[in-house]
């Protein structure tokens, strides 16, 4: 819907992602048969390309976060918290794992951008929660909260207090009884 995506005219990103596996850039994900990996100097390659084009930049930027924001956080928080199915919290988990990146990435476009981040935060959250890596997990919702900017509206302050309510969690799983005590009252 981009005016500077519509000027790149027609992709065909299955036979793009089929040119990356064939010359090595990209591989079969190992347990999600419907993911691939990249290798890390794909990615840099077509960040590099966008330099001079800040209006195709931004708006790749703002797509991938549409994306993650809209869908994607929302489906992996539901299949990682799910109560009655084991395979669907395995398979969520590794499919958060696999996304990491993309999920921080958006998470940190939102908060550039002053748009809601609350479901990739959530994912987050319950990824980092789940895989008991809490020291990154606190790491993640004080940068977060850090970069918040001063709420103006009754959604922004309600996402702000999400925030804090994961970073109070996190701060109780830790036994750090002072910060949660911190982020509850903030």
């Amino acid at each position: 819907q981009d005016d500077a995506v519509g000027a790149l005219g027609a992709v065909d990103l299955a036979a793009a992602l089929g040119q990356a596996v064939s010359v090595g850039l990209a591989a079969p994900h190992p347990q999600l048969s419907y993911l691939v990996q990249v290798q890390p100097v794909l990615p840099w390659f077509l960040r590099s390309r966008l330099h001079g084009q800040p209006a195709l930049a931004a708006a790749a930027d703002q797509a991938h976060y549409q994306l993650y924001h809209d869908v994607l956080a929302r489906v992996l928080h539901e299949m990682i918290t799910s109560a009655g199915d084991p395979a669907q919290r395995i398979t969520g988990m590794a499919a958060a794992r696999a996304e990491y990146a993309n999920l921080t990435a958006a998470l940190g476009h939102g908060l550039r951008t002053g748009q809601p981040i609350r479901s990739l935060a959530g994912a987050l959250n319950q990824y980092l929660d789940q895989a008991q890596q809490h020291d990154t997990r606190r790491q993640l919702l004080d940068a977060a909260i850090a970069a918040y900017p001063e709420p103006a509206s009754t959604e922004q302050q309600g996402e702000l207090g999400a925030l804090h309510d994961f970073a109070g969690n996190t701060a109780l799983a830790q036994r750090r009884l002072d910060d949660a005590a911190a982020h509850y009252q903030a």
